[in-house]
């Protein structure tokens, strides 16, 4: 809905509200134009909506994968999970069933034979290192807006749009890690959700975790 559409629409209801109260003719033929007018800038509306989601789907799909979900009367999500001879059925224990999975397969590193590195003679130490202004300024000013928020909600058109007023503070918060060596418990937080590949959907092996970590 645009200005223009959303403007009429009003004008229709309250034309109708008038109509209701005084079941008066001249009303009601009021109340049919705007009606009339009111189904052609919605269907306006949606025809330059439309074409601005095709014109822009290189830039940015998201947006054009999420107008043909919204259009797709199946809403197929994941199904139920058989896995080591258990049947997942409820959302608690498909999520439950697909972490396990997840954790499964993760590779173990061997943390006790671990090759030994030649050693290279150095000739200039990198002692300090520090975050500048400008550097957090020009990285907020490049973030997609039409990114997702992570799990701490903060989505990255705010972070674009208030690009100067969150530069100073940004700054002090990314040199804290570097000079104690602790990354916020935060920061390592992450919504996995998990996207289904091929095959079958009761197999959690054909689902692939998506991490979404904060911008």
């Amino acid at each position: 809905m645009n200005s223009k559409a959303l403007t009429i629409v009003k004008k229709k209801a309250i034309a109708f509200k008038k109509y209701i109260q005084t079941k008066d003719g001249n009303d009601y033929m009021t109340y049919c134009k705007l009606r009339n007018k009111s189904r052609k800038a919605t269907r306006n509306a949606m025809k330059d909506y439309e074409k601005q989601i095709a014109t822009e789907v290189k830039n940015n799909p998201k947006a054009f994968h999420k107008y043909v979900n919204s259009k797709t009367k199946v809403k197929t999500g994941i199904s139920e999970l058989e896995w080591n001879g258990k049947i997942a059925i409820s959302d608690q224990e498909k999520s439950e069933t697909l972490n396990d999975f997840f954790i499964n397969v993760f590779t173990t590193e061997d943390l006790i034979n671990i090759p030994t590195c030649e050693q290279h003679v150095v000739h200039s130490h990198l002692d300090a290192m520090q975050v500048t202004e400008d550097e957090v300024t020009k990285k907020l000013q490049k973030l997609n807006p039409n990114k997702s928020a992570g799990p701490d909600g903060i989505h990255p058109r705010i972070l674009k749009e208030c690009a100067t007023s969150l530069t100073v503070p940004l700054t002090k918060i990314f040199n804290k890690p570097i000079s104690t060596g602790i990354v916020p418990t935060s920061w390592k937080q992450a919504t996995v959700t998990p996207i289904f590949k091929k095959g079958s959907r009761k197999a959690p092996g054909n689902y692939r975790p998506l991490s979404l970590t904060s911008v």
